[in-house]
């Protein structure tokens, strides 16, 4: 068994600008290293889009469903996809990539709720409706050229970490099909506990999991701080133990990282941080081996 090491180095359809040089940087910090601290061997790789003419929303779903057949090759090969991404609609590559799976679940770690549609969004960016391309509620024509695509249902998908939403994210949320853990409630005293009980009782339901984390999920006092962060969430170590945890609840079909920004890294904080999280996801995947 091994690791495949899928790096998508893009930001809304720009290459290796803001979060999109995130990928390239974790490499040279050693995110092949950390990721192998559990014993398993690490195999590089990389997605670059061929569009003569790119714009954000032809090059992510291009990009999604390139990477959907890397992740596919991966797994053939025995190996656990784990992609570093500049965006979260990346995510929806991997799960292309994780079609045999049976019954997927989906955790989504995130400040915000990615859950917005073009009619919904406030601003019209389109990173903040990854979740919602994923639970096909948006984009359907472009998913549908994915290969290996197929929406997530809400009863396999438990958010966490969310602090920012809109009111339409809002509205899928309370509405009770889709689990989810606001990130106060994380935070605060007991929040492991309950951010445990969430992917425990999301395992039940499912065979294994795809864990998306974008980096903003965890509160920026205790990290640098990239673009996207916000106050009131977990810190960096509650995240780790999270991803600890899923070890011994479900196996990790996948994992995708995004929202490392290098130029906002001035102390390194948030560099220590993700690849605290890489070894975490190392170490979870090696214990089910």
């Amino acid at each position: 068994m091994s690791l495949a090491l899928i790096r998508v180095p893009y930001d809304s359809g720009q290459r290796e600008q803001r979060q999109g040089a995130g990928p390239d940087a974790l490499a040279r910090a050693g995110a092949a290293d950390a990721l192998g601290s559990g014993g398993l061997d690490v195999v590089p790789a990389r997605i670059e889009t061929d569009l003569p003419f790119p714009t954000e929303t032809t090059v992510a779903f291009e990009l999604a469903g390139k990477l959907g057949g890397e992740v596919a090759r991966a797994r053939r090969s025995g190996a656990t996809p784990v992609v570093l991404a500049g965006n979260c609609l990346t995510a929806v590559g991997v799960l292309a990539g994780l079609a045999e799976v049976p019954r997927l679940g989906l955790v989504w770690l995130d400040a915000h709720g990615d859950l917005n549609t073009p009619e919904t969004s406030p601003t019209g960016y389109l990173d903040g409706m990854a979740l919602a391309v994923a639970t096909g509620r948006c984009w359907t024509g472009p998913t549908r050229r994915i290969p290996g695509f197929a929406p997530v249902a809400d009863g396999h998908v438990a958010h966490l970490g969310a602090r920012a939403l809109d009111p339409g994210e809002r509205t899928i949320l309370e509405a009770g099909t889709m689990a989810h853990l606001d990130g106060r409630s994380w935070a605060a005293d007991g929040g492991d506990a309950r951010a445990a009980e969430t992917v425990h009782a999301l395992a039940e339901r499912v065979d294994a999991l795809h864990l998306h984390l974008d980096l903003d999920v965890q509160d920026p006092a205790r990290t640098g701080g990239g673009p996207e962060t916000l106050p009131g969430g977990p810190g960096p170590a509650q995240v780790q133990r999270l991803i600890a945890n899923l070890a011994d609840v479900a196996p990790l079909a996948g994992v995708s990282m995004a929202g490392y920004a290098p130029d906002r890294d001035r102390s390194g904080t948030d560099t220590r941080a993700a690849l605290a999280a890489l070894r975490a996801v190392g170490h979870a995947i090696a214990a089910r081996r």
